[in-house]
């Protein structure tokens, strides 16, 4: 019950509650949202956020369009040097 989705900030380095946001593809992502989680057990989250709830059908389907994504790359072979 009421859990809520961390990811960790590129800019920042520390974990922030975690916000949905469309891409340029229009897919779903996870992005900061820009509240620090502090410590365990502490949180500059309050009652009153802004933050949306993230379900589980959603966090699934973010992560089967980045599967399906990874399955779609082909490798290239190194070309061989005389």
């Amino acid at each position: 019950e009421n859990k809520q989705v961390l990811v960790k900030s590129k800019a920042s380095g520390y974990f922030e509650f975690a916000m949905l946001k469309r891409d340029d593809k229009n897919r779903l992502e996870l992005v900061p949202s820009g509240i620090p989680v502090i410590k365990r057990g502490q949180t500059s989250l309050k009652s009153n956020t802004n933050l949306p709830y993230i379900s589980r059908e959603q966090l699934g389907k973010i992560w089967q369009s980045r599967i399906a994504e990874k399955r779609k790359i082909q490798l290239v072979p190194a070309k061989n040097s005389p």
